[in-house]
């Protein structure tokens, strides 16, 4: 066993990297020509490293990496840690053994400090405080820390909850450097911070809204409207959801402000009569659906016809009067069984307002009958009523 206190420094996020304390340079496996380590002998690896505060039983990690299907589990873990210890001798030659065997398990040898950048992050993202200012320099370094999954393409089913958690961390951290910056009007900081999110987490609603805001201070609203356009087209093609609400108005008023830009508004009318594909009902959202609403009652008003407004509610029986999970399957039949262009829009957990243009109430329960069938034919095993 060692009597010197060893500083090893590991970055997952990202890609695999590691150096001593006192390197000037981040070492990898391919700079260190060590070839033939597969991505389950590192998943072992970093799992120890991820855990290097406990004991690890045997029992733990056959469960978890050799989980029932595997014909002799005690000597593939015997194997993988053979590996590993192998591995770790040739990355840090100095540093003695390190995964140490115990009566109780396996756990680090005592002498060997490990310094993850995955700590670090959750150093910082447990010492934020609601109401409490954040220091934007320690965030600015932590943010950059992240540099994506900690490898990407592993089968490994705990690996995919770490990677998930750390992500909402790192988009956590992101929103408390972004309400600093926005209290300092640093718009192109904003932005910075934004656009590199973006590649991580392009769903999440706050990124795109900060996004838009601060590229409308910065006098950049043609910029601001084409990011709309990405994330509305992201969110369709990935959830088959439309924007929030409060992004749509910021959209709009993007759109204004580009409203003195001939070039512009040239491109934004062919935009508008360019026919979608393919031609299936219009599902939005609700501050569209009711300005929808209204412009149909100005139509009403004006040649005297009638049209419905349809709230549909899936639940899961007709006794229980709990909503369904069945939602996005609703949407997918409501958007292939209305007419083309009929406007519909989620209200909440499996519950849909409907606009039927020229269509009364009898017609509207016909309507309504066709979705109902064309659900239960396409999903005939939903208890969905």
């Amino acid at each position: 066993m060692m009597s010197e206190t060893r500083i090893l420094r590991f970055r997952l996020l990202g890609g695999f990297r590691f150096c001593e304390a006192g390197e000037s340079q981040w070492r990898t496996l391919e700079s260190m020509d060590i070839k033939g380590v597969g991505k389950k002998q590192l998943a072992f690896l970093f799992y120890f490293l991820l855990n290097s505060r406990r004991m690890i039983t045997a029992e733990e990690l056959v469960d978890i990496f050799w989980p029932g299907d595997s014909k002799d589990p005690a000597n593939a873990l015997k194997n993988t840690l053979h590996k590993n210890r192998t591995l770790l001798k040739i990355m840090f030659p100095q540093a003695g053994e390190m995964i140490l065997t115990q009566s109780t398990g396996y756990c680090w040898n005592g002498n060997v400090t490990l310094e993850l950048d995955t700590d670090q992050l959750d150093q910082v993202y447990r010492s934020l405080k609601p109401g409490e200012i954040s220091d934007a320099d320690t965030l600015k370094q932590t943010i950059a820390l992240y540099e994506g999954e900690i490898l990407t393409g592993s089968n490994q089913l705990w690996l995919e909850h770490i990677n998930v958690y750390y992500r909402n961390v790192y988009v956590e951290l992101c929103k408390a450097l972004l309400n600093l910056l926005q209290e300092t009007h640093e718009w192109d900081e904003v932005i910075g911070v934004c656009t590199r999110a973006y590649e991580y987490a392009p769903e999440v609603e706050e990124l795109t809204y900060s996004m838009m805001q601060a590229l409308l201070y910065a006098g950049q609203p043609e910029q601001a409207v084409q990011h709309y356009e990405k994330y509305r087209a992201m969110l369709w093609r990935g959830y088959s959801l439309v924007p929030p609400e409060r992004v749509e108005q910021i959209y709009s008023l993007a759109v204004e402000r580009c409203s003195n830009d001939e070039d512009y508004e040239r491109e934004l009318l062919r935009q508008l009569l360019q026919m979608p594909e393919p031609l299936q009902a219009f599902s939005c959202s609700q501050l569209v659906f009711r300005h929808l609403v209204q412009l149909e009652l100005r139509q009403m008003r004006r040649n005297g016809h009638q049209s419905s407004v349809v709230v549909l509610q899936a639940m899961k029986d007709s006794q229980s009067g709990k909503p369904s999970t069945d939602t996005r399957r609703v949407e997918r039949v409501l958007l292939n069984a209305l007419r083309a262009g009929d406007p519909f829009t989620k209200l909440n957990m499996g519950s849909f307002a409907l606009l039927l243009p020229t269509a009364a109430e009898e017609n509207a329960e016909k309507v309504m009958e066709r979705v109902k069938h064309q659900f239960h034919t396409t999903y005939p095993r939903s208890r969905a009523n």
